[in-house]
């Protein structure tokens, strides 16, 4: 057990980085899902829900909810609503 412990003390910076890195790449991502797909998917209507839909496709819980038909059809009509205004 104790080297386990002095194992995880010797890593500790390592892991602070890794975890500083992994939540801001994270937070980006659900920030994504939740401006691109926000008003098209209940799976991201709130910042809450798009953080736990993205959490659940990182672990691969479940099949992902987004497949290519959704993200071209959202990109589709994000795209005529622009170039439309």
């Amino acid at each position: 057990m104790s080297v386990m412990t002095m194992a995880i003390n010797r890593a500790t910076r390592d892991l602070i980085a890794f975890a500083i890195m992994f939540f801001t790449i994270f937070l980006a991502f659900v920030q994504f899902g939740y401006l691109i797909f926000g008003t098209y998917m209940q799976d991201f209507s709130t910042f809450g829900d798009s953080m736990y839909a993205t959490f659940k496709h990182f672990i691969a819980n479940q099949p992902a909810a987004i497949t290519t038909w959704s993200v071209a059809s959202v990109v589709t009509k994000v795209g005529v609503t622009r170039c439309g205004n």
